[in-house]
């Protein structure tokens, strides 16, 4: 799957970033359970790392 460097990577961010609030605003919607509290937290650090790292690699191209 080759991605063009002028949408590829961008896209792929603002696809996850789009997913990430869905996701937050449904957990909004009908709470959090305090059991996965944490591992949700977890989650979305380890989403804003691999967006961070995917755009670093993009600008490096």
């Amino acid at each position: 799957m080759g991605l063009q460097r002028s949408d590829g990577v961008h896209h792929t961010v603002r696809r996850i970033d789009g997913d990430m609030k869905i996701m937050n605003n449904v957990l909004r919607k009908f709470g959090t359970p305090r059991s996965i509290g944490s591992e949700l937290r977890g989650l979305k650090g380890a989403v804003g790392d691999v967006i961070a790292k995917m755009e670093m690699i993009e600008r490096r191209r």
